[in-house]
């Protein structure tokens, strides 16, 4: 029905009796016809609660996935069509780590694992940029300095 934290009171002052102006009762006086007068009084009550909750971990991201990726290095290999990568920090790891090479345009012409691999070379002959990308904190993102091959 109610929250049964709340209370309410509720008072109610009934008047009655007759005077004679001055606050004291006149003996002998004439009675007075008394009236009956009926309030209605409404109370409306106001509570504010505050709880301490603690969230639900499923439900808030890992300090992990909030926070950026370790980077890794890539460096041109110095034919300028090949790719080195850095090796992850101890103990990092990266979900789906991908080579990410893109022509000159912008399009994506590969994207290929590089998890086991710490050297690529593209296979097309002309100008392309490459990236390393990784799934963390729920999304792909850039893991790598972006760097431009010419095959």
């Amino acid at each position: 029905m109610g929250d049964p934290r709340v209370g309410c009171a509720l008072l109610v002052l009934v008047l009655s009796g007759c005077s004679a102006g001055g606050g004291e009762d006149v003996v002998g006086a004439a009675p007075v016809p008394t009236s009956t007068t009926t309030v209605t009084a409404t109370a409306t009550v106001t509570v504010t609660e505050t709880v301490a909750a603690t969230p639900d971990a499923t439900q808030v991201p890992s300090e992990s996935a909030a926070a950026a990726p370790p980077p890794l290095e890539l460096e041109v290999y110095e034919d300028g069509c090949g790719v080195i990568r850095s090796e992850a920090e101890p103990g990092v790891s990266y979900d789906n780590l991908t080579w990410s090479v893109k022509d000159m345009a912008g399009f994506q012409v590969l994207g290929r694992v590089a998890e086991n691999e710490t050297r690529y070379r593209y296979f097309m002959g002309g100008r392309f940029t490459v990236v390393l990308e990784a799934y963390w904190g729920g999304a792909y993102r850039q893991v790598s300095n972006e760097v431009t091959i010419n095959c």
